[in-house]
């Protein structure tokens, strides 16, 4: 199960155990299904909307990979867009494939010329896998190396993700590891070790906040307000 999935049925089933009556228990659980189902449609609306307030149409925006949450708030912002062909699933091209179908500007550069990609953008966003509750964000492999270019040229770097993506098993040291692979190298050469990871954890550091549908905070305060807001996801 992914994380995302895994947190709506921790949702579902918290303090279950409590309700003794079967009617009561089908009723609670139908109610929180309910309630779900409008997370999963009202948070994306917040989150597209909080980080669409960060742009204007004349900005110029960097990100990498193709995240449905950093996407549709390009399409709905509509600025100008440089980012990465983002190997080795070339998931960046897909963005641009999708933003010049709707006829926004971008540029997309090989992943080695990423600090000319980026370094005269006013702003970078990128989207997240996961957070931990230390505030480290899992996404895309070179995200880090992107957050620490955008700190030497002063750009502020978003990560938009919702909070159903909270990585719980992380406080307690047992949080998603950075088992993604991709075979980029079928017939790689005999004494030749591939290093195929696809995904890396940012330092909360490097993050100037993190969008979500509870508003925009730096991450170790961002996680502070899941622990307020979802209670349940920390029992």
């Amino acid at each position: 199960l992914n994380l995302r999935l895994k947190n709506i049925l921790t949702y579902l089933l918290h303090d279950t155990y409590k309700v003794k009556d079967s009617i009561d228990l089908s009723e609670l659980i139908e109610g929180r299904i309910l309630k779900s189902k409008f997370y999963l449609e009202n948070s994306k609306r917040k989150i597209i909307s909080f980080a669409s307030r960060k742009i204007s149409k004349n900005m110029l925006i960097f990100t990498q990979g193709n995240y449905t949450l950093v996407a549709e708030t390009l399409l709905n912002s509509k600025p100008l867009v440089h980012l990465t062909e983002t190997s080795p699933n070339h998931s960046g091209r897909k963005l641009a494939k999708l933003l010049s179908s709707k006829r926004i500007k971008n540029v997309c550069y090989v992943d080695n010329a990423l600090r000319q990609a980026l370094k005269k953008s006013d702003l970078i966003l990128l989207g997240a896998d996961s957070i931990t509750s230390d505030g480290k964000l899992k996404s895309y492999i070179g995200s880090e190396l992107i957050a620490e270019v955008a700190r030497n040229y002063h750009i502020p770097i978003y990560v938009c993700i919702d909070s159903l993506s909270f990585d719980k098993g992380s406080i307690q040291g047992k949080g998603q590891k950075l088992s993604e692979k991709f075979n980029f190298w079928p017939q790689k050469p005999k004494n030749t070790k591939l290093d195929n990871s696809t995904h890396e954890f940012v330092s909360p550091d490097l993050v100037t906040g993190v969008v979500s549908e509870l508003g925009i905070f730096k991450p170790e305060v961002y996680v502070e307000e899941v622990r307020a807001n979802y209670t349940w996801l920390f029992s």
